[in-house]
C-alpha cells in the first residue's frame, strides 16, 4: 500500500502542492499529465531519491526497481553486459537470472542484440534494453518514467500487456503523457501543475 497525504515539494520553477492519493498492494497505476506536471517528482519520492518538504509518504516495505526517463545504460558495454550488471543487485540464483534475462530479451525482440554495444543501437532498442534490465531480479514495486516514449506501436503494446500481467501480483506505477496506454490502467491519477486534477 502507498499513501500520499498533502505532499508538498518545491522547486524553483515547479513542484508538488498538496498531493494526496492512495494505491493498493498491486495493480497498474498511471500518473498521467504533461511534462512538468509533477509525475517524475512523485516517482523520485516513492524511490526514496527525494523527500517531501511537507506532508507524508506512507509505504509498505517494498523492494523497488525504477526505470528513469534517461536510459542509464553503459554505452561502452554490450547489451548483455548491461543486463548482467543487475545480477549483482539481486538474490536470484545466477542460472535462474540468465534464463529470465533471455526470456525477456525474446519477448522484447532484443535477443539478437546481446553482443552489440549500446552505442550502436537505436533509441527504441536502448529503451527496451533499459526496460529489460529494470525488470530483472526481485521487486514488489515497479516505477517507470515514460517507458513507451521511444517505442513503436507494436513494442508499446507488447510492453504494456506484459506490465498488465505483472501487475496482478506487483504494484506498477507509470509516469506518462501517452494517452494510448491509459486503457491498461487500474487507476489513472491525472496530474496538472503539481496537483492531482480530480
Amino acid at each position: 500500500m502507498i499513501k500520499l497525504i498533502d505532499v508538498k515539494k518545491k522547486f524553483r520553477a515547479a513542484g508538488l502542492e498538496n498531493v494526496s492519493f492512495e494505491l493498493p498492494h498491486h495493480g497498474l497505476c498511471i500518473l498521467y499529465g504533461k511534462s512538468g506536471s509533477g509525475k517524475t517528482t512523485i516517482l523520485n519520492l516513492l524511490a526514496s531519491l527525494d523527500k517531501p518538504d511537507d506532508g507524508e509518504v506512507i509505504m509498505d516495505d517494498y523492494t523497488v526497481t525504477y526505470m528513469m526517463q534517461t536510459d542509464m545504460l553503459f554505452h561502452n558495454l554490450t547489451v548483455k553486459e548491461n543486463l548482467l550488471i543487475k545480477l549483482n543487485a539481486t538474490t536470484v540464483p545466477e542460472g535462474h537470472f540468465e534464463c529470465e534475462m533471455l526470456n525477456l530479451c525474446v519477448l522484447l525482440g532484443i535477443e539478437s542484440l546481446l553482443d552489440e554495444r549500446i552505442s550502436v543501437i537505436s533509441g527504441g532498442e536502448k529503451q527496451r534494453v533499459a526496460f529489460a534490465r529494470t525488470l530483472l531480479g526481485d521487486f514488489q514495486l515497479l516505477l517507470l518514467d515514460e517507458p513507451t516514449s521511444e517505442l513503436d506501436a507494436h513494442n508499446k503494446m507488447v510492453i504494456m500487456k506484459y506490465l498488465k500481467s505483472l501487475s496482478q501480483e506487483k504494484l506498477v506505477i507509470i509516469a506518462s503523457h501517452d494517452n494510448e496506454i491509459k486503457c491498461f490502467a487500474d487507476q489513472v491519477i491525472i496530474m496538472k501543475d503539481g496537483q492531482v486534477n480530480e
